[in-house]
């Protein structure tokens, strides 16, 4: 059974977490017409953390379902949550992980 990462309910909001540093993309296990609406007009958004060698990591918002249920600065809430609270956690870990790159591509 596919369940996201965080329920926020008092927005009826699901939010899966994509992390990319290197390698290849994960992928997103909540794409199809399936997933654009959820029961009781609860939402779903992808959030993708990533990090490239042109600039700072960011967070990336992405709607997948945003039903009746959803308030309507939700979107914004949420994204300001992730940028103000696991953003910074990630910038740490891709600073820790670029730091210590050669031992991962060694030992891989």
């Amino acid at each position: 059974r596919k369940r996201p990462d965080i329920y926020v309910p008092s927005l009826h909001t699901y939010i899966e977490i994509k992390t990319w540093v290197w390698g290849p993309q994960p992928k997103n296990q909540f794409t199809g017409d399936i997933f654009k609406q959820l029961p009781g007009g609860k939402g779903l958004f992808l959030h993708k953390f990533t990090n490239t060698a042109s600039m700072d990591p960011v967070v990336l918002q992405h709607e997948i379902a945003c039903g009746a249920a959803v308030p309507e600065s939700c979107q914004d809430n949420l994204l300001m949550l992730s940028r103000l609270t696991v953003l910074p956690v990630f910038r740490e870990w891709v600073a820790f992980l670029t730091s210590n790159k050669d031992r991962y591509d060694a030992a891989g």
